[in-house]
């Protein structure tokens, strides 16, 4: 959201629309953000309370513990002071808006969109937002390749149809985050010792612009076929193919939406921001997969080692695995939300009828 967009948009007599582009639950998080900094200290690692202060007072919201909050909330440096204050500016201008948009779709985050329904501007969901052949049962391949994407994609199609059905993890971490090279050593072999075969996407500057090895020496050649390692995909292709059993994601908002829409089960490893709060619902409350860690929290910077993270992979193909149930469940509900009728086709219809007579007021006033 520019919230400096708000005074121009004014200054020209138009109508202001907000696009959030996070979970509705993370929105309700800043919106309400005062009530979350009037208990900050206490919220604040090393303050003794970490733990005994829970978050329960965010309408629609489920309790949370404050690890589970936007990392800029459990950090006191100036970075996140300063994302934070431009969060808080952002919200003071949404509350003007004529209109907040958001990339979600009602039946996933129900109580949330149901208390922010009572606010004003209507917030309304219109999500999820992904090219349309993937929300349909039948094959649609030249529909499905209408993504954009700012990296040349490696075609792994050949080598995920050369796998068993449900015997793949694909692992990513998006466009934007950096991993240390211990950390993407202990990834690598925790990939190996789990047995089963992965497909990773590695930017070339997931470390830094400047390191160009940083897988382990000698990784792939002693993988051999087991795993693939390619500068980026196509991730809608890849999360559909069938050979795909589960997704190690940065809990990043897109990849999250299209992990669920997808219907592939995810293992949570957040790095930053909103992260962390989405891998708590993805785990905790629609329990479509598990934190790698364990925790998976704000704040907590260690490393996770092969160990935990062979376990988690392992986990998928488990029992307790087999049962998260459900997926199914919310992967038809993102596809009924757009079709005609759904949710999110209603929410859309409801916006343009609206904006069409705002304008004709806005028009009206001008005459």
């Amino acid at each position: 959201m520019l919230f400096w967009s708000l005074e121009v948009s004014k200054k020209l007599g138009i109508p202001w629309i907000s696009f959030w582009t996070q979970p509705t639950f993370v929105y309700s998080i800043y919106y309400y953000a005062h009530l979350v900094e009037a208990q900050r200290r206490s919220h604040y690692k090393g303050s003794g309370n970490e733990g005994n202060i829970l978050i329960d007072y965010i309408p629609g919201v489920p309790t949370l513990h404050p690890s589970d909050l936007p990392s800029f909330f459990n950090e006191t440096d100036f970075d996140s002071q300063y994302i934070l204050d431009l969060f808080r500016k952002s919200f003071q201008s949404s509350r003007r808006a004529d209109w907040v948009l958001c990339n979600s779709f009602d039946d996933l985050e129900s109580a949330e969109v149901n208390a922010l329904m009572e606010l004003q501007p209507p917030v309304l969901s219109v999500g999820p937002l992904l090219p349309s052949g993937y929300l349909k049962d039948e094959s649609c391949d030249e529909e499905k390749r209408n993504g954009t994407t700012l990296l040349t994609e490696y075609d792994s199609s050949e080598w995920l149809d050369s796998k068993p059905k449900d015997s793949v993890i694909y692992v990513s971490f998006g466009s934007l985050i950096h991993v240390s090279k211990a950390q993407l050593g202990e990834i690598a072999m925790g990939l190996k010792d789990s047995g089963q075969p992965f497909l990773w996407a590695l930017r070339p500057d997931i470390v830094a612009s400047t390191v160009s090895d940083c897988l382990p020496d000698g990784f792939m050649d002693e993988m051999g076929s087991q795993g693939l390692v390619v500068p980026w995909c196509n991730q809608l292709q890849v999360l559909s193919h069938p050979s795909v059993a589960g997704f190690i994601t940065h809990c990043g908002w897109n990849s999250m939406l299209e992990g669920i829409s997808l219907g592939v089960p995810m293992l949570g490893f957040p790095f930053w921001a909103d992260q962390f709060t989405n891998c708590k619902f993805m785990a905790d409350e629609w329990k479509l997969g598990f934190r790698v860690s364990g925790g998976g929290h704000a704040g907590d910077n260690k490393m996770i080692d092969r160990k935990v993270i062979s376990t988690a992979i392992r986990k998928l193909f488990t029992d307790e695995g087999k049962e998260i149930k459900n997926l199914a469940a919310l992967k038809d509900s993102a596809r009924a939300a757009l079709r005609g009728g759904g949710s999110s086709d209603k929410n859309m219809d409801s916006f343009v009828r609206g904006l069409k007579a705002l304008n004709a007021k806005l028009r009206g006033k001008e005459d």
